[in-house]
């Protein structure tokens, strides 16, 4: 999806996986929205990469953003007065080490939105045609 499809359909705050983009940094989409990507090292081969585009009025709700690495990266933003934490995941195997640090560091009244390519696998059962049977040998 484009940063023109993503405001056409008037999203608010989108996560797009796979963005390959080098370097970690934010930029200004046609004075529409705020951009941020996940760190991949200029010396690296762009192979991963999360970013998150926020519409850009909703800049005065932003606080800090990190990029914890290459696939995942947190913006803070006060949502209807409530300390509030974005995060997009684009996963692999080091996810659920990863993660479980980055979900630990939260404030228990922080509210946690998690977004990206989370590739759920759920299920040892075949009886769904949709998910299941993944932990098959």
């Amino acid at each position: 999806m484009s940063q023109k499809e993503i405001s056409k359909d008037h999203i608010d705050i989108a996560v797009i996986s796979e963005t390959k983009k080098k370097g970690s940094s934010s930029e200004i989409l046609e004075d529409a929205y705020i951009h941020m990507w996940s760190e991949v090292t200029e010396s690296q081969s762009a192979t991963a990469g999360v970013s998150i585009l926020i519409r850009k009025d909703l800049q005065n709700l932003l606080g800090d953003y990190e990029c914890i690495s290459e696939r995942i990266i947190q913006v803070d933003i006060n949502l209807y007065g409530f300390s509030s934490v974005i995060i997009a995941f684009m996963t692999k195997d080091e996810f659920s080490q990863t993660h479980t640090k980055t979900l630990e560091s939260f404030k228990p009244n922080q509210e946690v939105f998690l977004a990206g390519d989370l590739n759920a696998r759920v299920g040892k059962d075949d009886n769904s045609p949709v998910i299941g049977g993944f932990e098959k040998t």
